[in-house]
């Protein structure tokens, strides 16, 4: 999947941090920045129409916020 390849490109997994109802948590490290992250994995197959288009939304958001300018 794309998205992983560009996840493992940018970022070291650290450890296994926790789990929830739709996916699985990695403390990992930026490759350049050596900064601590946060990674997400998510499962969407555990998620209904309703809740893909929420976290899509969300993540839209979000990664605006992201964006310096």
């Amino acid at each position: 999947m794309i998205v992983d390849e560009f996840i493992n490109c940018k970022y070291n997994q650290i450890k296994f941090l926790g789990e929830g109802a739709y996916g699985k948590v990695f403390l990992s490290e930026d490759k350049i920045t050596k900064s601590k992250v946060a990674v997400k994995y998510i499962d969407f197959s555990k998620m209904c129409e309703k809740e893909k288009d929420n976290f899509y939304k969300k993540a839209k958001y979000y990664l605006k916020l992201s964006i310096k300018v």
